[in-house]
Parts: C-alpha cells; structure tokens; sequence
C-alpha cells in the first residue's frame, strides 16, 4: 500500500477540507492511505496573539509553512483553502487540483430575541 503525508492546518475547517480531499483520493486510488500531518501556521499563531490579525502580514500567513513542509520532503502535499493561498506561489510548487466545490448555502443573520428568523422574511425577501 503506498502511504502519503498531507500537510494541512489543524482547524476543523482544514481537518474537514484534508478528509475530502483524501477520501476522494482514496476512492479513487484504492490501496492507498493517507496520514494529515498538522502544521501550525504564522497565521494560527496571530489569531492567539495580542495583536489583530489585521495587523500581520497575511501574505501567505495561513499556507507558508505547509509550503515549506511539501518543498522540504516533511509531507507529501498540502490541502488549502485556496483563499489562504496567494496568487504567485513559490518555486517548485504548484497549485495540481481544485477539487469540485460543495453547494454554497445562503444565511440569515440576526439580532436575537428580536430578529424572528426566517418565518420574519417576507417570500422573495432579500
């Protein structure tokens, strides 16, 4: 069985992402596996921090060190959310796949107690 490293954040949202794309892998692919190896990112570490995020040079903030896992041999490959992941990339790596996207849902957002949630929403509403 051929084994793979993937590099991925350890936020439910990437650890969600990782699972996909492996399982779509892996059905594909049978007689493969795949081990996610969590990487803490620059990003990750601003979001604890005192200072805003906005603060932080986001330029790669939240893809840096995955990048640098899959250049270096750490891990294998990365899974991103390709809004963390900036528009040149660098040397030796490459964007291989966007998989299928999921269905983008709408949402209601409002005040509590006063809001009425979406029996309050005339038909047609926006």
């Amino acid at each position: 069985m051929t084994a793979y490293r993937v590099g991925a954040r350890a936020s439910p949202l990437s650890l969600a992402q990782a699972g996909a794309v492996t399982g779509a892998l892996g059905r594909a692919w049978p007689g493969t596996s795949y081990s996610v190896v969590k990487i803490a990112t620059s990003g990750d570490r601003s979001q604890g921090a005192a200072r805003p995020l906005f603060e932080v040079d986001r330029r790669g903030a939240f893809e840096r060190e995955i990048d640098e896992a899959v250049a270096d041999g750490r891990v294998d490959f990365a899974v991103h959310s390709l809004k963390d992941v900036p528009t040149g990339l660098p040397a030796g790596l490459l964007v291989a796949c966007v998989p299928a996207r999921a269905a983008a849902g709408d949402v209601l957002v409002s005040r509590a107690g006063g809001g009425g949630g979406l029996d309050s929403v005339p038909r047609g509403g926006t």
